[in-house]
């Protein structure tokens, strides 16, 4: 038998200067100095939105804190990365079970 999800959940940021999700579930902080930053030169990015600048030696990051479960389900992550330096592991996204759980965690990044 073939199941079909009943309730569909959006989220979006677009980092146009605020870290709060279109649909209001989702809202997150920019973390250790990361910054919703104006496309340049140096930076291009064409889209709605601004980029987000992180920097991995200052552990910067997004972070959210309401759950957003993604256990047995479908799902789709959309980015655009403009990487300046690539070495070792930079995550795009993560999620863990639970802090103390080993091994129960998903990771989405980009290894040199």
């Amino acid at each position: 038998a073939t199941s079909t999800a009943t309730t569909i959940t959006y989220v979006l940021w677009s980092f146009d200067n605020v870290t709060t999700d279109l649909y209001g579930n989702y809202n997150g902080e920019l973390v250790n100095g990361a910054t919703c930053t104006v496309s340049s030169s140096t930076i291009p990015y064409l889209g709605q939105g601004y980029p987000l600048g992180l920097t991995s030696s200052l552990n910067q990051s997004f972070q959210v804190s309401t759950f957003l479960n993604l256990a047995s389900t479908s799902f789709t992550i959309e980015a655009w990365i403009y990487s300046t330096v690539v070495t070792g592991d930079n995550g795009i996204m993560g999620q863990c079970d639970c802090t103390s759980c080993e091994n129960k965690c998903f990771f989405f990044l980009i290894r040199s």
